[in-house]
């Protein structure tokens, strides 16, 4: 791997420490039930992890407030990999950070180091 890119990925790790905050992933073949505060009514397979939940940057020259950026329900998380980890992310699991239970929509996994996500809020609609 090229200098350059190495430096950089140093960089973006770094960023995912500093905006990481504990989250808890669910199984995605456990079927998970919640009261209405979001918190699982029954005791599934749970992992609480290391992610840093961020909202994306849209390419749009309005400021946040007028764009409606604040209002979306997308978000990015961002995992950095370990060797021992015990658990697998994939498309369709539950993540709950703050309060907020989301989804993953889509995954990539960039040079081994990391993985990036889309996640959408769970409405809860089938």
């Amino acid at each position: 791997m090229d200098r350059k890119v190495r430096a950089a990925i140093r960089k973006v790790l770094k960023v995912i420490r500093k905006f990481s905050d504990d989250v808890t992933i669910y199984s995605e073949n456990s079927e998970i039930e919640f009261d209405e505060i979001g918190n699982p009514i029954q005791n599934k397979i749970e992992k609480t992890v290391k992610m840093a939940i961020l909202t994306p940057k849209h390419n749009s020259s309005f400021p946040q407030s007028m764009d409606g950026s604040f209002l979306s329900n997308k978000k990015e998380g961002y995992y950095i990999l370990d060797d021992n980890q015990d658990f697998k992310v994939s498309e369709g699991i539950k993540i709950k950070h703050k309060d907020v239970i989301y989804r993953v929509v889509n995954i990539e996994e960039n040079y081994g180091e990391f993985l990036r996500m889309e996640l959408n809020i769970d409405d809860k609609r089938d």
